[in-house]
């Protein structure tokens, strides 16, 4: 399963989560990219069967950031399966939500349930127990395929 990666980091949290879900998923088997969302045109994304897409959350939501590119791509022909990351400081975000609704409209189909990484304190680190909680969510993905 060829995934894509393409994520939001404000203080460095989501990229940090996109790395080890990377890590997680190539010692599965599966070859990975990774992107910052700032790099990824969504008329010219990477081909992949999985696209993972991450974003910190902003006051509840993903970041505005993350928000259009997701809206851009939700207009687009895609045949492929979608997952979705969020980091934030308590379960209670919207941010996942937020993401789903905007790619409900796409031609793309949820893989899972979202994962949100919890971290502490505004600028993190992500909490114990985020690697594992990683792992796992990267071993659901596979099942999925």
């Amino acid at each position: 399963m060829e995934t894509c990666i393409i994520y939001d980091s404000k203080y460095g949290n989501g990229k940090k989560a996109a790395e080890i879900l990377q890590q997680a998923l190539e010692e599965k088997g599966n070859p990975v990219s990774v992107h910052p969302v700032r790099r990824v045109k969504p008329g010219k994304l990477p081909r992949a069967d999985l696209y993972v897409f991450g974003s910190p959350t902003h006051f509840g939501r993903p970041t505005r950031r993350m928000k259009t590119f997701l809206k851009k791509l939700a207009g687009q022909q895609i045949d492929a399966r979608y997952a979705l990351i969020t980091t934030c400081l308590d379960q209670s975000t919207q941010a996942l939500d937020k993401m789903d609704d905007i790619l409900a409209s796409s031609s793309m189909t949820r893989a899972t349930d979202g994962l949100k990484v919890i971290v502490e304190g505004m600028r993190g680190p992500p909490a114990e127990g985020s690697r594992q909680d990683i792992e796992r969510f990267a071993g659901q993905l596979t099942e999925a395929s």
